[in-house]
């Protein structure tokens, strides 16, 4: 196998394919950053390096101090055994940079003069881990999109320019009502405050001179800047408010209810000031029946409108107005209640007020619309798809912008993202200085596979004037667009310009958000100890902010990050975020959690509790009406049941999930139980229907430009036409997988195709230095990610290479390392391995001892029992040389002939071959 891009220097060799550092084929740990600077400096070891072009290499979109450079050059110091004083390989040339003084060479494929073939080729090996994980990465990013949507606010709305041009002519001011206060002390009363918002803002609204603040964004600001709702505020904390809303003018205020309960009346007292020099611009008072709310805030409206120079409201628009809260007044009170709910995170005392609400007026779109949040939060697909289907057939009667909204928000609930792209093309035409509308048109665009056309979008959306160009949704909707493609660099830059305009607009939630991602990307990006701060500030963030959700989720994502060091640590801070989802009523949240909870059991060999934890998370989906995830669990307890040797079982399990997502129309869960299928197929020996049903798969994932799982069978193809002899497809195919595995940043897929590339390189050539320092990387991923099964296959490969390259000592104890991790792994990986110990044996001693003799022949039985016939196949293989070896050659060429037959007819051309030459 070709090594490309290694570098070697004295005892060192770099892979910058695979970001590693060796020091006589052992890693040295070094930092990210220190990393790229010692890769520039060998890449440009014929020259001297200057410290602005290292710095601008390393942080292209940061400005950062040289001290930073210095630590990173003391960090590669350290590393190579180098100092400041003997400067054996990074020569500092004072007030310029420096240079790499060591000679550097450039490896290739060095062949050995050893040549011993290759005698086996793997046992199938699924891509078993990343399977699992994908469903709940898939899970997780669907409760993100949801999330993003429901924290985008409702009508967010800046003036905007246009690149390289002044802005927009009689741009439209801004204003937002940030709520008022409740003088009469009774809490029976708090709705009120709500209310009065919601029907000033639709007031205010009317004819579309004003950009209104959603109420959802002035919520999020309150709970970031701390103010309480009052009749006057501060001047500081206005302009706090102006940077975080982006809001020009501002309406706040008091209300009193006096009297009995039988002739209450409502004064509400208002003030309009200029939130950037703190100015009040206009006072105003008024007061009537609480029955008469609408008139009371229209006579409010009227006077505000006259103050800020807007015409009075047309006879449609008055009735527009009117419409704004529900008739009934108890309706309007729980709906008002309801709303105050969703924006504190309290999404179950949301959706308990509204469904009240909806059942005393049914007919009230944004009632429906707002349980439609509530359930999406919770995790509800099917009721959120429901109440959001009725908002949609009930909006006739509202504005032209709230019955496209209603209708953007329907197309989001049925994930119909086509149509909900449409839906914000046509409102942000209508409407092209919303950055609201943007953001969602973005998101749609990004969920309907169409991530270059949002960022388009947003690059669109940038160019709006101050503050809304940089407004942190802008970064985190660019990071989502950049994560549907794969590029966690990219993300990477995005999420530290969220974070940044973030903490410059004193936007906590929203840094809380960035914070949270930039966890998820660092860890991808293995800086692990950033991934872990990154958790913990968010953590903070969401906890001080009352966001339980957020917590959980983070806490979720924490466990994720430490579980490869620390599984005690991540197992507690799984059952934390448990324990809060279910204290919170967060059912998705909890499913998704067992889920992670499952994985980690699967990946300690405990397949009972994995199951019993997947099938509880599959049972949450079913309650929740979640079909697509529901059936996505299917795969796991398919995988599960695999790794016990269940063979049929699992098979039966990923034909109805496949049956299933068919009727759903899901072609990407359909190409995952696909693939599944198509590797038992390989395990038992039909080899043509397994490379079928991997080009199906494959067609399926193209569909759907899924290009992670796109891979699996890529993979998969590649292992079938290697076992058929057709090497030079197989290379081509491994290769395709590789490039996209390793640009996504799949560590152990891209180690398990690199097991793949050093069988093939056995079957065509010899085992060479390279290889083995490769297949010792790769068994380093397995071992770092506990990824079992993969490390007992990739160690029994590290004997075979170590007893073709003549060192049989060294081979037999890896062999026997092998046979003791194989203890812990899956009934296949056990079973491939006790033929590896088997041929170990046949190849180093004279003498084959009986015990060997009598394990390898129930390995035979056993994978002829359970049905693996390619390891049935290695085994028989074995034990007939075994017999030509020590004295039984009729036997051993009887045996051989039958492994022939029984190869050829199943197309597995290698081992007939071997089978062939052996026996002549």
């Amino acid at each position: 196998m070709e090594i490309k891009h290694l570098y070697g220097f004295g005892p060192f060799q770099i892979d910058s394919a695979r970001r590693l550092l060796q020091r006589d084929r052992q890693q040295v740990p070094l930092s990210t950053k220190a990393f790229e600077a010692l890769l520039l400096l060998v890449r440009n070891s014929d020259r001297l390096v200057e410290k602005d072009e290292l710095m601008r290499a390393l942080w292209p979109d940061t400005v950062v101090e040289e001290n930073n450079l210095s630590q990173s050059i003391s960090a590669i110091r350290k590393a190579l055994g180098d100092s400041s004083q003997e400067q054996r390989y990074i020569e500092t040339v004072p007030g310029w940079g420096y240079r790499f003084a060591a000679k550097v060479t450039i490896i290739s494929d060095a062949k050995s003069a050893e040549v011993i073939r290759s005698h086996e080729l793997p046992a199938h090996r699924s891509d078993y881990k990343s399977l699992i994980t994908g469903v709940a990465v898939v899970t997780v990013l669907i409760a993100a999109a949801v999330f993003y949507f429901l924290s985008l606010g409702r009508r967010q709305l800046y003036g905007s320019r246009q690149p390289g041009n002044s802005q927009v002519s009689s741009p439209r001011r801004s204003i937002a009502v940030l709520g008022f206060e409740n003088l009469s002390n009774d809490k029976k009363d708090e709705w009120l405050s709500t209310a009065l918002s919601e029907m000033l803002s639709t007031e205010l609204a009317a004819g579309d001179t004003l950009r209104i603040v959603s109420g959802e964004d002035v919520a999020r600001a309150k709970t970031e800047i701390h103010w309480r709702d009052t009749g006057t505020l501060a001047k500081d904390t206005l302009q706090r408010i102006h940077r975080n809303l982006g809001s020009e003018l501002l309406i706040l205020g008091s209300y009193t209810a006096i009297g009995d309960e039988s002739r209450r009346q409502i004064r509400l007292d208002l003030r309009l000031e200029n939130a950037m020099s703190g100015d009040l611009i206009a006072e105003i008072a008024e007061s009537g029946p609480e029955g008469n709310l609408f008139d009371v805030v229209s006579r409010a409206g009227i006077r505000l409108r006259q103050k800020l120079g807007l015409s009075d409201l047309s006879p449609d628009e008055v009735v527009v107005v009117s419409k704004s809260l529900p008739s009934n007044p108890r309706a309007a009170q729980l709906y008002s209640d309801g709303l105050a709910k969703l924006r504190v995170f309290d999404a179950i005392g949301a959706r308990d007020k509204l469904l009240k609400a909806v059942a005393l007026e049914p007919d009230y779109p944004l009632a429906h619309s707002a349980l439609t949040d509530a359930w999406s939060v919770l995790g509800y697909d099917a009721k959120a798809e429901e109440e959001a289907r009725k908002a949609f057939q009930l909006s006739k009667t509202l504005s032209p912008e709230d019955r496209l909204s209603v209708e953007g928000r329907y197309r989001v609930a049925t994930h119909d993202w086509t149509k909900a792209v449409e839906v914000y093309s046509t409102i942000l035409a209508l409407f092209p200085d919303d950055l609201d509308y943007g953001l969602r048109l973005a998101s749609s665009q990004t969920a309907a596979a169409r991530a270059h056309d949002a960022l388009t979008t947003l690059d669109r959306l940038r160019h709006f004037s101050l503050p809304a160009g940089n407004d942190p949704r802008i970064d985190l909707e660019v990071s989502r667009a950049w994560n549907s493609l794969g590029d966690f660099k990219q993300m990477d830059v995005a999420l530290a310009g969220a974070v940044r305009n973030a903490e410059t607009d004193g936007a906590q939630l929203l840094l809380a958000r960035a914070r949270n991602q930039q966890c998820f990307v660092w860890r991808f990006l293995g800086e692990q100890q950033k991934a872990i701060n990154g958790c913990r500030e968010a953590q903070r963030i969401y906890s001080a902010a009352g966001d339980r959700g957020g917590e959980a989720d983070t806490l979720r994502l924490l466990a994720d990050v430490i579980s490869d060091s620390d599984v005690p640590g991540a197992m507690l801070f799984y059952q934390q975020s448990l324990s809060v989802q279910r204290e919170i009523g967060h059912l998705s949240g909890q499913a998704i959690v067992l889920n992670e909870l499952a994985i980690q059991y699967s990946t300690r060999g405990d397949h009972t509790d994995a199951k019993k934890f997947f099938r509880q998370a599959r049972a949450i989906f079913q309650q929740l009406g979640n079909r697509v995830s529901a059936t996505g669990m299917m795969i796991n307890i398919g995988h599960e049941l695999g790794s016990e040797g269940r063979l049929e079982e699992a098979r039966k399990m990923y034909q109805r999930t496949s049956d299933d997502a068919v009727a759903l129309g899901n072609k990407d869960i359909e190409g995952l139980a696909t693939v599944d299928i198509a590797q038992l197929d390989q395990s038992e020996g039909n080899l043509d229907h397994a490379q079928l049903l991997f080009q199906q798969a494959r067609e399926l994932f193209t569909a759907v430009d899924d290009k992670a799982q796109l891979t699996n069978a890529i993979n998969g193809l590649g292992e079938i036409v290697m076992l058929k002899g057709d090497f030079d497809t197989a290379q081509k195919l491994f290769e395709d997988a590789l490039a996209v595995r390793r640009s996504a940043y799949q560590t152990v897929p891209a180690a398990e195709t690199q097991l793949d590339l050093a069988l093939l390189s056995l079957e065509k050539s010899a085992a060479t230095a390279e290889l083995e320092a490769g297949v010792r990387q790769a068994v380093d991923v397995f071992r770092h990610d506990k990824a079992i099964d993969d490390e007992a296959v990739s160690t029994a490969l590290l004997a075979r290479i170590l007893l073709s390259r003549g060192r049989a000592a060294e081979a037999l104890a890896m062999a026997q390392h092998a046979t003791l991790l194989s203890t812990k792994a899956d009934v296949s990986a056990r079973l491939s391995a006790a033929v590896n110990i088997a041929r170990i044996h046949q190849a180093t001693d004279q003498t084959i001892g009986t015990q060997v003799l009598a394990n390898l022949k129930s390995t035979i039985a056993q994978a002829r029992k359970l049905g693996y016939f390619e390891t049935e196949l290695q085994g028989r293989l074995t034990l007939a040389e075994i017999e030509m070896k020590s004295g039984a050659p009729t036997r051993g060429r009887i045996d051989l002939d039958a492994v022939r037959k029984d190869a050829t007819n199943r197309g597995f051309t290698v081992i007939a071959r071997k089978a062939a030459s052996n026996n002549g």
